[in-house]
């Protein structure tokens, strides 16, 4: 749809008719001119007589051309789309989307993006009339309403803020249709002011129809960098150790992506506090991804406040991720037994002494009377029938989130052990009992790869292969869990259940007195029990990594509710907190939180529990939204040489003289070389 800023030119369009009139006018003065002979026309051609007809008419049309161009050049001809009309004088309805995601921090000169995007803002209400409706929406819809300019007070541009959250593109165009139906202006005008680098799988199928029929004039102000973007993100992190011990190597895996076009090198390290546990060299192609590991060994117990780190580079912010590790300065265990081997006892005594396990032994008869609350893990050896009243304490400590270890005897029958394990887990994994037939038969294991990687930190590196016990009896089992050891004959010795609440049961097939085999005897027995204990104890808190923006909710069973709770957040300020009082413990609740780093919950000054807050890495996932395909009438400007003056052309439609005048430029060209083509016969 066109339309003409110089609409007077028009009638000029009639000089077209020129070329006619005067050819017109030229053949009514032709004069006939005598030969004394007609030989000469016999030689003319008749082809050549046509030729030279085509050739005036030619001429006549390219000469009309050049004046239709000519005026329509002067007449200033724009390209407009059929919803993008504007009329000089009629109110506007203006939605202003900024873009202030984490991306828009970029900094590659001594402006970042935003700070850049929020100068532009002040540009484009300078070019709004005070009847005018105009409104800014920001990415932070889902806590703040969009802003409506008053234009007889000042707009201070420290209103607008920097974001660590996504830009809900999709929400934002939802609340713009709003508005423009609120209030309904002849004019309607949609200006993003972005890096465009919205990720195309965040916007619903819905939100990108309704971009479509949106009847508004839709401008996109394109924050582009002054150089090449470099910025490599740290997208996730985690550790892969399923069991940490002093002294042993903690692996974690972090995945790194390239956002820039080049290949970038970088150093990887990881801290806690001031101090380097590790540090990898990386190079990674451009828009790619690598998963990077690192290794180091924990000295000390106690909390580690783990950060990955990336060398700088256009976006800091992305060059850090967060981790918790919580290694306790002791661990009590509850070893309730009804018949039990020196052995064993021994055994536990060692493990004790040696680590930050604190094992106390108990009869079965006087383990109800201990302060269940107190310990990390409940281990019952050779147990008898137990009641409804101890099965529902024993859930009770598995809600917290604890683990128990059931080891078989011969007290009970295995119908009364089915019975416990369904009350516990809903499962009755055992079959029969399995029992050698001669004194030269046993039951041997299998070397899984399950076990092998538990029990793997106490060999030497170099070793593959090692001998293992050997069984006499043992309740068969069904594959009902994660199945850690096994016989050779594939019937499980040791594996995981799940407990109806939220811990788990560890259940061994087999007991560990001598009348069950060789096991207590053997080299691996101790190392066996610490690798069982450690697993049964150590718990990966998922609540204890969390996103920006996302709720938590983090319970802690053995506090009390006493003195004051603050939450510590990365940059020391404190926060006064009141958590609820629940069966579980005390449970602390939080909405969301809108920076990175390491927070701690503290009773009284004194750090209760760490937990982590990591950025969204959910705007990285290429390919980014491209409006143009959405939009084909958009009409795209660029920030670098951007002033109101743009953004009032921009609105006229785009303008098309240029091409006008240079096809005028050509007719006369053309014509030109026509009229040396007749002259040269």
């Amino acid at each position: 749809m066109f339309n003409f800023i110089n609409s007077l030119a028009l009638p000029l369009l009639a000089a077209a008719l020129i070329p006619i009139i005067l050819h017109l006018l030229n053949r009514q003065k032709l004069k006939t001119i005598p030969f004394s002979s007609i030989k000469f026309l016999k030689e003319l051609q008749s082809k050549r007589i046509r030729q030279v007809k085509i050739y005036q008419i030619l001429i006549i049309l390219i000469r009309m051309l050049f004046i239709i161009f000519l005026v329509l050049a002067f007449a200033r001809p724009t390209l407009k789309s059929l919803f993008s009309s504007t009329l000089k004088g009629a109110r506007t309805t203006a939605v202003i989307l900024l873009d202030n995601s984490l991306s828009m921090q970029a900094r590659t000169s001594v402006q970042s993006n935003f700070e850049k995007a929020t100068n532009l803002v002040q540009q484009v209400l300078s070019s709004y009339q005070d009847q005018d409706q105009v409104f800014i929406i920001t990415g932070d819809l889902n806590s703040e309403q969009p802003i409506q300019i008053n234009f007889n007070e000042s707009f201070e541009l420290s209103q607008l803020k920097v974001s660590n959250f996504n830009f809900n593109f999709g929400l934002a165009v939802q609340k713009s249709a709003q508005l423009f139906a609120e209030f309904p202006n002849f004019n309607k005008e949609l200006i993003l002011i972005s890096d465009a680098r919205q990720p195309a799988k965040s916007v619903s199928d819905s939100s990108v129809s309704l971009l479509k029929k949106l009847q508004a004039k839709v401008f996109l102000i394109k924050v582009s960098f002054d150089e090449s973007f470099e910025n490599l993100s740290l997208d996730s992190a985690a550790i892969l150790s399923g069991l940490i011990e002093l002294h042993q190597p903690v692996r974690l895996q972090a995945l790194i992506r390239n956002q820039g076009d080049e290949s970038k090198e970088s150093y990887i390290s990881l801290f806690n506090g001031p101090n380097r546990l590790a540090m990898q060299l990386v190079k990674i192609a451009p828009h790619a991804t690598k998963s990077v590991e690192l290794v180091f060994s924990p000295n000390t117990t106690g909390q580690y406040d783990l950060v990955l780190e990336l060398d700088d580079d256009h976006l800091l912010l992305d060059n850090n991720y967060y981790l918790t590790l919580d290694i306790p300065k002791e661990i009590r265990i509850l070893y309730v037994y009804h018949k039990t081997e020196p052995e064993v006892l021994a055994a536990l005594q060692t493990i004790s002494a040696k680590g930050n396990f604190r094992i106390t032994p108990v009869k079965f008869s006087e383990w109800l009377a201990q302060p269940l609350s107190e310990y990390q893990l409940l281990i019952f050896d050779d147990p008898v029938n137990m009641g409804q009243a101890p099965v529902n304490i024993l859930n009770q400590f598995l809600k917290m989130g604890k683990n128990l270890v059931v080891i078989p005897g011969l007290s009970s029958s295995l119908t009364e052990y089915n019975q416990l394990l369904e009350r516990l887990t809903l499962k009755k994994p055992f079959i029969d009992f399995q029992k050698r037939q001669s004194d030269d038969q046993f039951f041997s294991l299998k070397q899984t790869s399950a076990g092998w990687r538990l029990l793997k930190p106490v060999f030497q590196p170099n070793v593959e292969q090692v001998e293992l016990p050997v069984f006499y009896q043992y309740f068969k089992m069904r594959k009902m869990g994660t199945l850690l050891f096994e016989f050779s004959n594939g019937d499980p010795l040791l594996q995981i259940l799940d407990a109806k609440a939220k811990g788990k049961v560890f259940l061994l097939s087999s007991g560990l007195s001598h009348q069950w085999g060789n096991f207590p005897l053997h080299g691996l027995f101790v190392p066996f029990l610490h690798q069982l204990l450690a697993m049964a104890t150590y718990t990966v808190d998922e609540n204890l990594q969390t996103q920006i923006g996302r709720p938590l909710t983090i319970t802690l069973p053995q506090v009390k509710m006493k003195g004051n709770f603050q939450l510590i957040k990365p940059d020391q300020q404190k926060v006064n907190i009141i958590p609820e009082q629940t069966d579980y413990g005390l449970t602390f609740t939080f909405e969301g939180f809108g920076q990175p780093g390491h927070y701690k919950i503290a009773n009284d000054g004194q750090s209760l529990k760490t937990f982590a807050v990591n950025l969204n890495s959910a705007e990285w996932q290429e390919p980014f939204l491209n409006l143009k395909q959405i939009r084909p009438d958009l009409i795209q400007l660029s920030a670098e040489d951007f002033n109101a003056q743009t953004l009032s052309k921009a609105r006229i439609g785009r303008e098309l003289w240029p091409w006008f005048l240079g096809l005028a430029l050509l007719m006369l060209a053309l014509e030109m070389w026509l009229i040396r083509k007749l002259e040269q016969g």
